[in-house]
């Protein structure tokens, strides 16, 4: 394993005849969205303080912070008296929560909302003294506990009584609370026609709006039908609307723009007791309860007497029970084929600015969330790859630049949709790895592996040797759906690296038994020893690209490597392709004689280029 300041480099030989791979690690994570750009697509998750008690407990250790942008966080309450103060629930709080987000690049913004059926908002709003003092004490909340802006869940102001208000109230807080510093949202309703909601209005204050385009149908209604359709069935008897007529609404008639839109899904559903069918008649509101996906909703997927269906038109799953007891009963509810597919719609066919949910551990069976990694796959891929020319690196040293026939990385957002590792078998290594490609000069390059291990989403490669004696490198990785934009980075001839198993001892062993060397087992004066690296630059009778060096052919470098150990001259007996392996060198080496013991700096140098170095015992 090889650690640097970037991370850590796992070299692992392969069966014979098979690839290396070099595959980067990080301990930390990266965030999923670049901060401070306007264009990148938000997922959104509302996580409600409540999930630390339910069975099973959510908590911040339990959240992928990887797979979300900005976590809004439920809720802080007005105080009943309406005054402008706030009531702070004592299990609200959770320093880990906040430490854990900004550590992964996740924005966390405080919602708020009002216990007291929503009526405090009404009082507050409408005297100019307490919404000066609710915005005071909401800047001062957010500054002191380390949030990065507002999300405000006010259900619903009453027109034309709490409309300029509500207008009003949001103003104050834009004020307290400008941006880019802070982030200010609103939960809206998804019709609110008729409603205290100006929307034409909010709009400009507000950096988005998060519609909740869910509850289209429960305990209020008169019949049985979806909570969250992605298109309106005109087979629904109340018609009551769905995404689509939602983003319609914002989109054409409100004239939000594009990228100020959230569109929600639940997590969640509604069980429909004695009720045989989709859009029958029932009395609901004493029939009907929510349910959540992960501990009820899934194990009756096809399961415990119950069927599911598919209704085509709004692409919407639901159940009926079927099974042996004397009963019916109907349940509304989203899977991970309808979550990915509504995200996918509202990303990419509509181009809106992100998508979240209601809420974050509603899909979780204390081990999965199902339909967020549905949400996330789905998010990516409506992403373009994003990196920057230093993310393009030599695998072992990490210095940014690549040369021909090299093991080399790329480290980014968006290359993938795959969790974990996914690596290629023998070789001659594949051209595509989990839909995933990388193009060099217009010539795909073999794939070692790519992965995306605790949010670090990275791509291993071997630098096609068909661009040997160019200058630059346009490089373009497609994730399987978007291909990002040409990227030039540095095209050198050679840019040596040093393979190492702790980001400081190199990747060397005894050439007489092949062990390795290390502190307990040290390499000795006038010994051969065996160094790994990549980057040496051109070779004879080189393999071809993508293919393992061979056996009988020797693949000798063309340039002249030198080794220096402490900075005395080694005598290189050999440099080249290490036999059975793809773009890993081998470089034979003799200790010199006059080189003291302990742990020594070593430097491999090809044609006055030098590597980063590396240490190696001697004794």
């Amino acid at each position: 394993m090889a650690c640097s300041a970037r991370g850590c480099t796992i070299l692992s030989a392969c069966t014979s005849g098979s690839c290396i791979l070099a595959l980067f690690l990080l301990a930390g994570s990266v965030p999923i969205l670049a901060q401070g750009s306007g264009n990148q697509k938000r997922l959104m998750s509302y996580y409600p303080m409540w999930a630390k008690s339910q069975v099973p407990p959510y908590a911040a250790p339990q959240i992928p912070y990887r797979k979300m942008t900005h976590i809004l966080h439920a809720f802080l309450w007005l105080d009943p008296r309406g005054d402008g103060s706030l009531s702070i629930d004592p299990s609200l709080l959770e320093p880990p929560l906040i430490a854990a987000a900004h550590a992964s690049g996740v924005k966390v913004m405080i919602s708020i909302s009002d216990r007291q059926a929503l009526a405090t908002f009404s009082t507050v709003a409408r005297n100019a003294t307490t919404r000066q003092t609710f915005a005071r004490n909401v800047h001062d909340f957010v500054v002191v506990n380390g949030y990065d802006g507002v999300d405000i869940d006010w259900e619903v102001p009453k027109a034309p009584a709490d409309t300029q208000p509500c207008t009003l109230l949001m103003q104050a807080l834009r004020d307290v609370l400008p941006s880019p510093n802070f982030l200010l949202s609103m939960a809206i309703g998804a019709d609110p026609r008729g409603t205290g909601f100006d929307v034409p209005a909010l709009a400009p204050i507000l950096d988005f709006i998060n519609v909740m385009t869910y509850d289209i149908h429960g305990p209020w209604s008169s019949h049985s039908g979806h909570n969250s359709p992605l298109f309106l069935n005109k087979n629904d008897p109340g018609l009551e609307g769905s995404l689509e007529t939602s983003m319609d609404l914002f989109e054409k008639t409100y004239a939000v723009p594009l990228q100020k839109l959230n569109i929600g899904t639940a997590f969640y559903g509604y069980d429909f007791e004695d009720v045989d069918s989709l859009w029958k008649f029932c009395n609901c509101s004493q029939t009907t309860s929510p349910a959540n996906y992960g501990t009820y909703i899934k194990l009756r997927i096809n399961g415990l007497g119950w069927k599911s269906y598919f209704d085509a038109v709004a692409k919407a799953p639901y159940l009926l029970y079927e099974g042996t007891e004397p009963r019916s009963g109907f349940i509304t509810y989203d899977d991970p084929t309808s979550t990915q597919q509504k995200t996918a719609y509202v990303l990419g066919e509509r181009n809106m600015g992100g998508v979240f949910m209601w809420e974050l551990s509603a899909d979780y069976d204390g081990q999965t969330q199902d339909l967020l990694d549905a949400m996330y796959r789905a998010f990516v891929l409506t992403q373009e790859p994003a990196f920057t020319a230093a993310d393009v690196t030599n695998a072992a040293s990490f210095a940014s630049g690549i040369s021909p026939g090299a093991i080399a990385s790329i480290f980014g957002k968006y290359l993938s949709t795959v969790s974990g590792i996914v690596k290629a078998g023998a070789a001659p290594l594949p051209r595509e790895l989990a839909n995933t490609s990388v193009v060099i000069n217009g010539i795909r390059a073999p794939l070692f592996a790519v992965a995306n291990v605790n949010g670090q989403e990275q791509i291993n490669f071997q630098v096609p040797f068909e661009v040997a004696e160019q200058t630059s490198a346009s490089i373009v990785v497609n994730n399987g759906w978007s291909a990002s934009q040409p990227l030039q980075v540095p095209l050198l001839m050679a840019e040596p690296g040093i393979f190492t198993f702790d980001g400081t001892n190199a990747a060397a062993l005894h050439g007489a038994n092949g062990s390795t060397i290390t502190s307990s087992s040290p390499a000795v004066r006038g010994e051969t020893i065996v160094i790994y690296a990549t980057g040496l630059g051109p070779v004879s009778a080189g393999p071809g690209t993508g293919n393992a060096a061979s056996r009988t052919t020797v693949s000798r470098t063309t340039n002249a490597v030198s080794v220096a150990v402490e900075g005395l001259n080694a005598t290189v007996a050999f440099s080249g392709l290490a036999p059975d392996f793809v773009g890993l060198y081998q470089v034979n080496a003799v200790v010199p004689a006059g080189v003291r013991s302990g742990s020594l700096h070593l430097i491999m140098t090809v044609d006055g280029l030098a590597s980063p170095p590396a240490r190696i015992a001697v004794q």
